[in-house]
């Protein structure tokens, strides 16, 4: 068994503790990169030590394995069953069982000898599990581990919260790599709806598929990693197969190694995959919710992120496949095609200190500072809400005093966007086309575009050259891209004087 870090001791110390106080369902927050199984493996360790007999449920078949093979390298060895249908290491007398949660559903608990202990793997997403043994056996001890336990409810099945470490202590100690973050382009997700989903609310699939197969975005996505990720072994996370599959067509005309899978991936394809991706077969890997979570790939080093979605919980689960440490890497590139992370925050500034007792916050906990976009029209990169100077690009804006310019006989303010205010008249006339046209086919009152054009170029559009122009066909990509993100910025000014 190998020794724990001070930071997994001190979990072992507050778990005893909060045990020994009758709270006999804690949840330990276990980040990316924690040593989450190794902790497991010395709990179930010190269990058997004392004759008593321990359940981990898994949330998923293709971890089953994973934590047997993760409890035989620790030394525990011929005391391991599972409870899965048809596995070649079913034997329910054994004292260590790593259980299936669809078999596990499925099955008389009256009828099973009661274990002493059952550790709940994912816990944050395996509500119905955690309910049913509770019910059965209230007076059994369930300790639960999770990186993102923030799910709604939580709270009424699960009675304390032990946090020895987070996603930004890690990365401070070194035990989790840095990482960059770049955003790209900014999609169009007008008209997505929200629907409820394992990890919370979030986006409706089959809308957010379509949204992100519009316009630009796929192609957006490969000459971005072409640009910036070529080199890096590179994640994909798409919206559904459709999507997926229209990233690998890209990837391939891009004369790029890459792979794909998705839940009906068979297993043995799986394995073939993660192979190559080790050993540089595969540059990139496009998956469908198939490497969110229990995967073990410390050579990835670029995350893409062509997935919005609404979920903290979601978002650092797939951030957290990248910021593990690797000889072969200094830091995780991150590229936000999703504008996730200008929405919900910096993935190591997502915290929060309590579990969720289902019923509605009074107040809100105090939400991390939102990133926002370099000024630099040439750079896309990501920094911390309050930096004065880019550290990719190096880029400071400088303030500038208010300018005054005559247009048409009348005086029009500018703001301090100096490089848009001196665009050609040509490109003014071609956004001006395009904002109509987008007010057009919204539905919007006049006056929306010409909020819109002086929001872009300072101005409001007077000159009768842009005032008079006709809408265009169809909107153009970038300026669709820009009005998004313009929507964010003013949804989060709305946000701050409420």
């Amino acid at each position: 068994m190998r020794e724990l870090y001070a930071y997994q001791q001190t979990a072992m110390d507050r778990l005893r503790l909060s045990l020994s106080v009758k709270k006999t369902r804690p949840v330990l927050m276990a980040p990316t990169g924690y040593g989450k199984g190794v902790l497991a493996a010395k709990i179930v360790e010190n269990a058997l030590a004392k004759g008593r007999r321990v359940w981990i449920t898994v949330p998923r078949i293709d971890l089953i394995d994973q934590f047997v093979r993760l409890l035989w390298e620790e030394g525990i060895r011929g005391v391991v069953g599972v409870m899965q249908a048809s596995h070649q290491l079913t034997d329910y007398s054994q004292p260590v069982q790593v259980v299936s949660v669809k078999t596990l559903l499925g099955l008389n608990l009256d009828k099973l000898r009661r274990p002493d202990l059952i550790l709940v793997d994912e816990c944050h997403e395996q509500f119905v599990v955690i309910k049913s043994i509770i019910e059965n056996w209230l007076e059994v001890p369930v300790i639960g581990l999770s990186a993102t336990p923030w799910s709604n409810g939580l709270g009424r099945w699960f009675n304390d919260l032990i946090i020895s470490a987070t996603t930004a202590d890690l990365i401070r100690i070194g035990r989790l790599c840095k990482f960059r973050v770049f955003a790209p382009t900014h999609p169009d997700l007008t008209g997505v709806k929200t629907g409820s989903t394992t990890h919370g609310p979030d986006y409706v699939e089959s809308q957010l598929s379509e949204a992100m197969q519009r316009g630009s975005i796929t192609a957006d996505v490969v000459s971005t990693w072409l640009q910036r990720g070529k080199g890096r072994p590179t994640l994909v996370f798409a919206v559904d197969r459709a999507h997926a599959m229209a990233l690998h067509k890209q990837f391939l005309a891009a004369d790029v190694r890459v792979a794909y899978q998705d839940g009906t991936t068979p297993k043995w394809r799986r394995e073939e995959i993660r192979k190559g991706f080790a050993s540089g077969e595969f540059e990139v890997v496009c998956n469908i919710a198939t490497l969110t979570v229990g995967i073990d790939w410390p050579m990835i080093g670029c995350i893409v992120l062509a997935r919005p979605t609404k979920s903290e919980m979601l978002l650092i689960q797939i951030i957290g496949r990248g910021l593990r440490t690797h000889h072969s890497k200094d830091e995780l590139l991150i590229l936000d095609h999703s504008d996730s992370i200008l929405r919900l925050g910096f993935p190591d500034e997502i915290h929060h200190t309590k579990l969720h007792d289902g019923t509605p916050k009074k107040a809100a906990e105090k939400k991390p500072s939102l990133p926002r976009e370099c000024s630099n029209p040439r750079c896309s990169a990501l920094l911390p809400k309050f930096a004065k100077k880019c550290l990719e690009c190096g880029f400071e804006p400088t303030p500038q005093a208010r300018d005054v310019e005559v247009q048409d006989g009348e005086l029009s303010e500018l703001t301090r966007n100096k490089e848009n205010r001196q665009a050609p008249w040509a490109e003014k006339i071609a956004w001006a086309a395009s904002l109509k046209a987008y007010a057009i086919a919204h539905n919007y009152k006049p006056g929306w575009w010409a909020q819109k054009y002086k929001d872009k170029y300072g101005v409001w559009p007077n000159d009768s050259r842009v005032r008079n122009v006709v809408a265009a066909d169809e909107v153009q990509p970038f300026v669709r891209s820009w009005i998004t993100a313009s929507n964010i910025r003013w949804a989060k000014r709305k946000e701050r004087r409420a």
